[in-house]
C-alpha cells in the first residue's frame, strides 16, 4: 500500500488574531517544520494551503476544490488528487506528532475506511488515516452542506482506537488555537529542557 500525508495548512487563524499557526517557533524550529520532519518517511506529502510558494519546497501544494468549508475541503481535495492508497491527515497546529505513532494508526486500518484516535467519548479527526476510496463520501457531504468532521466519519467505517493502542502520549494530541495556548506551551517546553 502507498501511503502519504496531508498538512492542513490553510485555515485562517482567527483564534491567534490571524497569526499563521504553522510558523510559531516551539524550541528552535516551527510548528510546520517539525511536523514535516515527522513525516519524512511518506511515498507522499501533500500540503492543503492557499500559499504555494510558501509550502512547495515541502511537498505537493493543493488549494480546496470547494471553498470556505473548513478541514473538510483540503481533506476531500487531497484524496481526490493524491498518488497514495490512504493518507494520514493532520493539521498544522500539531507539534508534538510522532512517527512512531503514526504507523501505529495505519498498522490498525486493516479493512476499514480510515482509522481514528479516540480519546474517552473525543474524536481526533485531524489526527487520522483515511482510504483514498473516501474521497467521493467527503465530496457527497460537503455538496449536501456538511462539514462537520464528525458528521462525516459518521458515514464512514471507521476503526476508533485509544492512544494506548498505538503507544501514543496525551501530548501528542495539543493543538494550539490561542495566544495562551502557544504561551502555555513554549513555558512548558523551556521548563523541561535539561
Amino acid at each position: 500500500m502507498k501511503t502519504g500525508a496531508v498538512i492542513l495548512a490553510g485555515g485562517k487563524s482567527r483564534r491567534m488574531g490571524g497569526t499563521c499557526k504553522a510558523d510559531l517557533i516551539i524550541g528552535d524550529r516551527s510548528i510546520f517544520e517539525r511536523i514535516r520532519q515527522e513525516l519524512d518517511f511518506f511515498d507522499e506529502i501533500i500540503i492543503s494551503s492557499n500559499d504555494t510558494e510558501k509550502y512547495e519546497k515541502y511537498g505537493r501544494v493543493m488549494t480546496d476544490i470547494y471553498k470556505n468549508c473548513g478541514p473538510a475541503g483540503g481533506i476531500y481535495t487531497a484524496l481526490e488528487n493524491c498518488e497514495a492508497d490512504a493518507l494520514f491527515v493532520t493539521a498544522c497546529d500539531m507539534p508534538f506528532i510522532r512517527s512512531e505513532t503514526i504507523k501505529g494508526l495505519f498498522g490498525l486500518l486493516g479493512d476499514c475506511d480510515g482509522t481514528a484516535v479516540k480519546n474517552g467519548e473525543r474524536i481526533e479527526p485531524l489526527f487520522a488515516v483515511y482510504r483514498k476510496s473516501t474521497a467521493a463520501h467527503f465530496g457527497n457531504c460537503i455538496e449536501s452542506g456538511i462539514y462537520s468532521m464528525n458528521r462525516i466519519l459518521d458515514g464512514l467505517n471507521m476503526n476508533y482506537v485509544s492512544a494506548a493502542e498505538i503507544g501514543a502520549e496525551a501530548h501528542e494530541f495539543t493543538n494550539i488555537n490561542t495566544p495562551e495556548d502557544y504561551e502555555r506551551i513554549t513555558e512548558a517546553e523551556y521548563e523541561n529542557k535539561p
